[in-house]
């Protein structure tokens, strides 16, 4: 069963959440798995239209959030597996973690982030062309 058909809205998002993060925290490589493999079929079973998709949709919902619990770290591991390649996250101020080049976001940072990955410019033309 998967998490969408979770009636609440809430904890349908949640549950995604967790599920994408521990997904993309244990097995990097699932953000651009290559044909065949099990998460690609499920993503097309959840009528994703490419395997990235599925995590910045998750991504876009948890920015959302009022309460604060995971969303920062997710999106911390979306940008360091990501690089802001992804057409939606081109314009994103944010900058990796000097030591690591991996990107660490605070819960402040998080909330401080959230306009800017979703209201720009950019993010709509990209967003016209992506989905």
């Amino acid at each position: 069963m998967s998490w969408a058909k979770i009636i609440d809205g809430s904890w349908r998002r949640r549950v995604g959440l967790r599920f994408m993060f521990m997904l993309l925290r244990f097995d990097p490589e699932a953000y651009t798995v290559s044909r065949g493999s099990a998460l690609l079929t499920y993503l097309r079973l959840m009528s994703m239209q490419t395997r990235n998709d599925a995590f910045i949709e998750v991504l876009l919902e948890s920015i959302a959030a009022a309460k604060v619990t995971i969303e920062n770290e997710y999106m911390s591991l979306i940008f360091s597996t990501d690089r802001l390649r992804h057409p939606l996250l081109h314009h994103v101020p944010c900058q990796p973690f000097m030591e690591s080049s991996d990107y660490v976001i605070s819960v402040p940072e998080f909330f401080t982030l959230r306009l800017p990955t979703v209201d720009s410019e950019s993010f709509y033309e990209a967003s016209s062309n992506v989905y």
